[in-house]
């Protein structure tokens, strides 16, 4: 969405892990020495706008990067970033089911939050409302996930759809904002995917959603190992927390055109990132925290 008398141009930025990712806040006392990134007040992963925004940057030309996202350089003019990224919050988190290999899970919660995010921006076209406290699926998903006569499994919990636990409303064509999240025109890897997010989308109620994002993140134990005697180096052992592949994550983002140097617009941003991967968080050495980003404005993403 684009206010022309403000200079402003809005849009959702949906961030897909396609390897797991670790977005830290350093050392803490918890149980896992370097856990991920956590909203305070709910517990549910996030990725701080900060982290995002200067991975973001990372994958532009120091020039480029100036004019969209500020001066860092403190020798010469310094001026403001004419781009701002919210803090990503978590919107589909893949848990494990008995058939299927494993279903895209959200909450009541986390749908009127993005109902309320999205209509701040001009964007009017969701409604979240499944506040009943049912599980709900779509009928195709259901018939692909169960086990045997409306019987859902999803890590330790399970639903029953003879007990009235279960409700079938789901349509996929009315969740507009996931409509084309993948690049699904040609590539038959892509489409599998798109099918996949269409169908496996369940709306566990609020509790068991947090119980899961809490307790469903992958705990690594690594070690460094001492480079002269090639055995584990002594006191280096730690754990540390990742998002595990294949969870969504969306961020409101802003572009002030008038705060943008050198004539450069939103389009540069989004033809640099739209459909393309990027790294995010750390271990890139190690081959996590690779990303999938696209952009909805309202429409069709894309």
């Amino acid at each position: 969405m684009t206010d022309k008398e403000k200079g402003l141009t809005e849009a959702v930025l949906f961030i897909y892990t396609l390897t797991p990712l670790h977005v830290g806040v350093g050392s803490t006392p918890e149980v896992v020495d370097l856990p991920i990134q956590r909203e305070k007040h709910t517990g549910f992963p996030v990725i701080f706008g900060s982290s995002l925004k200067g991975a973001i940057r990372s994958n532009f030309d120091k020039d480029i990067a100036n004019a969209l996202f500020g001066n860092e350089d403190t020798s010469t003019q310094s001026y403001a970033s004419a781009v701002s990224f919210t803090d990503a919050r978590i919107l589909l988190f893949p848990v494990k089911t008995a058939r299927g290999i494993f279903a895209y899970v959200t909450c009541p919660f986390v749908l009127r939050r993005l109902e309320r995010e999205l209509k701040i921006i001009g964007i009017n076209n969701w409604n979240g409302d499944f506040t009943d406290g049912k599980v709900h699926i779509s009928s195709d998903g259901l018939k692909e996930l169960e086990i045997n006569d409306g019987l859902l499994i999803l890590e330790e919990f399970s639903y029953n759809k003879a007990k009235g636990e279960i409700i079938e409303d789901i349509r996929p064509e009315s969740w507009k904002v996931l409509e084309n999240l993948f690049q699904s025109d040609s590539d038959e890897t892509f489409k599998f995917w798109q099918e996949k997010l269409k169908k496996h989308i369940v709306v566990v109620p609020d509790e068991d959603f947090r119980y899961l994002v809490k307790h469903g993140t992958e705990i690594v134990t690594r070690i460094k190992i001492d480079d002269n005697t090639g055995v584990v180096k002594s006191g280096a052992l730690w754990t540390e927390e990742n998002v595990p592949t294949d969870t969504l994550f969306y961020s409101i983002t802003l572009f002030d055109s008038r705060r943008a140097q050198k004539g450069k617009i939103f389009d540069d941003i989004r033809k640099k990132l739209d459909g393309k991967s990027i790294h995010i968080g750390g271990n890139t050495t190690i081959g996590r925290g690779f990303v999938y980003l696209k952009f909805y404005n309202g429409g069709n993403n894309g």
